[in-house]
């Protein structure tokens, strides 16, 4: 790491490689370049290319975020045995990363009473999933035991 108070010579071509090869992590870009979290944020900030370099490598980790996010939303509807837990890790990241997808949290104040609505839906819609994967699953049993049949 450079020594605090000596400006670092550093080509701005390394500063924006690491940064899309780190997808805009900083944390990883000072440890790939060798240099500290305070060097390198200064790097950025003066060069428009780079900040635009890391605010379209963070966008690009939002998507790549959102998108596992909803793998594992279709996965616990569908295949989950801890269908809760999936869905609220799935939620936080959507309602938090997913805003542009049109996933976002409630721009109303949140009061009390709204929360527990909130959590009676969110547990007739964990309900109402489990009611069909179990559903599903009888349907192919039904289906496998008539195919044996024939």
């Amino acid at each position: 790491m450079g020594t605090p108070g000596v400006p670092l010579n550093i080509d701005k071509d390394r500063i924006l490689e690491a940064i899309k090869r780190r997808k805009g992590v900083i944390t990883h870009i000072c440890k790939e370049l060798d240099i500290t979290h305070e060097t390198c944020l200064k790097h950025i900030r003066k060069d428009p290319d780079l900040v635009k370099a890391l605010s379209d490598a963070r966008h690009e980790m939002d998507d790549l975020m959102c998108d596992a996010a909803e793998s594992t939303l279709l996965r616990a509807v569908t295949q989950s045995d801890d269908l809760g837990n999936a869905l609220k890790g799935s939620m936080y990241i959507l309602n938090n990363k997913g805003r542009g997808r049109g996933y976002a949290p409630p721009t109303e104040t949140v009061t009390d009473e709204l929360m527990k609505q909130a959590a009676l839906h969110a547990d007739r819609v964990i309900e109402n999933l489990s009611k069909l994967k179990k559903n599903s699953a009888k349907s192919e049993e039904i289906s496998d035991h008539t195919e044996k049949k024939d």
